[in-house]
């Protein structure tokens, strides 16, 4: 996958400091929060998973926001209209530093207040993962049977309710999500990256968050973040000590936050009938993104080059436009 934005002078404007992270729910922010953490500040280990995560947080988490919210709010609505202000108000208190921020919001707006305010934001990260695998681990993470998680998926206003640790939030379908970021999300340097490339090919992956955040990390220090933060060595620190953002159901199930990781393992999971439910509903955005499903119902996972028109002609030099009219 391809950066959609050329990269940019991030130390230039350090008034814009928040770097989002951005995905639907279990689609690897977490896991992508801790290798972006290792990276940035060089460590080749992780000892306890709360402390890493500690260093970025979410949008989401109360211990982080709620001295930046009003006091006496009385539900979502309330959330979703005061969040752009307490963001800023946030991004203010951290003035001068970059900041990593998980979010699981789709780039849109709530009665007309945006939910994601780019006056803040630096740049971010677009977490893609396929459709089966992300119903799957939602499964395990929030206790749905197949068709709850499905529902969960499809529904253009599904949303995360309010516990006692985290405010809610809005998120949109699957594809909507993934929608909202790559069309709406215009003004600030973009990077998308799918789940399965992570797995796959991470040094080039790495090295390519690395060009495009400037973060100047050499080739042994990329190896040292990957390896300190590859999935199975997350898995046994949460297994040895907890992890405080595993759900309850999740833990009560055994599953645990990092449930198995693994690309594909949707077809011991979910039934045929499920399986072709997901493709029928989710094909055609799979394909934009380089998913397919084979006759055997295996994940095919295509390369794939997102390029956003409207940026790249922005970015095309006049001699490039004089060029491209003359060879077509």
């Amino acid at each position: 996958l391809q950066v959609l934005w050329h990269p940019f002078l991030w130390d230039k404007i350090m008034t814009k400091n928040i770097i989002w992270i951005a995905s639907f729910p279990k689609s690897g922010n977490t896991w992508m929060r801790f290798f972006l953490n290792s990276l940035m500040h060089k460590r080749d280990e992780i000892t306890s998973l709360d402390t890493d995560a500690r260093i970025s947080g979410a949008c989401t988490a109360k211990g982080i926001f709620k001295e930046f919210f009003p006091e006496g709010m009385s539900g979502p609505k309330d959330t979703f209209k005061n969040r752009p202000t307490a963001i800023s108000k946030f991004a203010s208190s951290r003035e001068g530093k970059k900041v990593l921020m998980k979010t699981h919001s789709a780039y849109a707006a709530f009665e007309g207040v945006p939910q994601i305010p780019k006056d803040n934001t630096l740049g971010a990260i677009l977490v893609l993962r396929n459709p089966f695998d992300t119903l799957v681990s939602c499964m395990n993470h929030f206790g749905f049977d197949e068709e709850g998680a499905f529902n969960f998926l499809d529904k253009i206003s599904s949303s995360i309710n309010e516990t006692d640790k985290h405010y809610a939030v809005l998120c949109a379908s699957w594809d909507g999500f993934a929608q909202s970021w790559m069309k709406n999300a215009t003004s600030f340097p973009l990077h998308v990256v799918r789940y399965e490339d992570m797995k796959s090919k991470p040094i080039t992956e790495a090295m390519r968050l690395n060009k495009m955040f400037n973060l100047n990390a050499g080739e042994n220090e990329i190896v040292d973040a990957i390896s300190a933060t590859r999935f199975n060595k997350l898995k046994q620190l949460e297994v040895g000590d907890g992890f405080k953002e595993a759900s309850e159901k999740a833990s009560a199930a055994g599953g645990g936050f990092f449930n198995r990781g693994e690309v594909g393992y949707f077809k011991e999971i979910l039934t045929d009938d499920m399986i072709k439910k997901v493709n029928d509903r989710f094909g055609e955005a799979m394909q934009s993104y380089g998913y397919a499903l084979s006759d055997d119902n295996d994940l095919v996972v295509k390369d794939v080059r997102f390029v956003k028109k409207s940026v790249a002609d922005q970015m095309k030099k006049p001699a490039n436009k004089e060029v491209s009219k003359k060879a077509s």
